[in-house]
């Protein structure tokens, strides 16, 4: 197998595994936030009533391929495809970049995390009116935001340089 193909596939496994932990990391967020904004009844109602950004392109993608959206018992199954699909493209973009530009890996993958968050959450998500302006949003969110995307920059790394080291020991080993 060649090393871009062998990269590519390690990014996209990579990438849906750090997608796993960016969920669990902004499950475990919003578990802590509840439980430090009890009683705070107006901003949970708001919370409740936006939809995912994840089940916004869902919808759209659904509208194009099937002329509506994605019906009431798979809207959460669609949105979570939507998250991880996006993560697995990430991963694979990643593992190409950092296999031939080592410096997109500084930060143990924070700085594409950092990047991701400006480029998806900051612009085109805004962009496709999958959100509000970035301008429109509170700096608590987007602190959240860009937490939830160094992790999984973390993460994405993280996966990375374990599903190579475990490659490079399979091959090592039918030797």
């Amino acid at each position: 197998m060649k090393a871009a193909s062998r990269d590519l596939i390690v990014g996209v496994v990579s990438g849906i595994a750090a997608a796993w932990v960016m969920n669990a990391f902004q499950n475990g967020w919003s578990a802590v936030s509840k439980s430090i904004r009890r009683g705070d009844a107006q901003s949970e109602a708001s919370r409740e009533a936006s939809e995912p950004t994840t089940v916004k392109a869902a919808d759209r993608v659904s509208g194009v391929v099937v002329g509506g959206p994605v019906a009431e018992p798979h809207r959460s199954i669609a949105g979570n495809a939507v998250h991880y699909a996006f993560g697995a493209y990430l991963g694979g973009f990643y593992a190409l970049l950092a296999s031939n530009f080592p410096n997109v890996r500084a930060g143990f993958g924070s700085l594409y995390g950092t990047a991701v968050w400006m480029f998806a959450d900051e612009f085109l998500v805004p962009g496709a009116e999958l959100s509000p302006p970035p301008r429109q949003v509170a700096p608590s969110t987007h602190v959240y935001a860009m937490v939830s995307h160094w992790v999984f920059g973390a993460a994405l790394e993280g996966s990375r340089r374990a599903a190579g080291a475990a490659l490079a020991a399979a091959r090592r080993g039918r030797r």
